[in-house]
């Protein structure tokens, strides 16, 4: 924490009306605690490789802060160096090269969330007693057989992929819905 820093707290010390407890990480670089060790900024991470949520009990709403913009920008940064840069990235999306999936296609995916079938024949005897779901057994077939080609669906069952892609669908709301019903 620098002299500047240190000003800064003090300053705003007189408007503060709160106390922090609790099983906390202090925020030594943003001047954490006051002179008798009571916290004034600390964060809690629930593991080495979780982000932090950060809190402070400085009155930040305060007029006064606007005699201090550079000094809170620079307990600001302290802060952003204890947290770090994220280095995370996105999980690449299931490729579906060349493939529409039409409502039918979809109807199906949905349909295979209802239940755990042994094939794709009982799967599509299953749909054409659903009383959730009505396709054409010829169009249901075709589809199966589409979706089985983009590795969306396995033995009558969705694949990690089939799951993952619905998810990302505009269907993700009823896919959870039935998942939930079928558990």
């Amino acid at each position: 924490m620098t002299a500047k820093q240190d000003v800064f707290l003090n300053a705003l010390a007189s408007e503060m009306q709160y106390q922090l407890r609790g099983d906390l990480q202090i925020a030594h670089p943003a001047g954490g605690t006051w002179d008798d060790q009571s916290l004034c900024t600390a964060y809690y991470r629930k593991h080495p490789h979780s982000g932090i949520f950060a809190i402070t009990c400085l009155p930040l709403w305060s007029l006064l802060i606007l005699d201090w913009e550079s000094a809170l920008h620079q307990w600001l940064d302290s802060l952003f160096h204890i947290v770090g840069n994220s280095n995370w990235t996105k999980q690449s999306e299931p490729e579906i090269p060349d493939f529409s999936p039409s409502v039918d296609h979809f109807t199906l995916l949905l349909h295979l969330l209802t239940a755990d079938f042994n094939s794709d024949i009982e799967a599509l005897e299953a749909l054409l007693h659903s009383t959730i779901f009505s396709l054409d057994f010829s169009q249901a077939a075709h589809c199966l057989d589409d979706l089985e080609t983009h590795g969306l669906v396995s033995a009558g069952n969705l694949t990690d992929a089939g799951r993952q892609f619905l998810r990302q669908s505009q269907y993700a709301p009823y896919a959870e819905e039935l998942e939930a019903l079928s558990l």
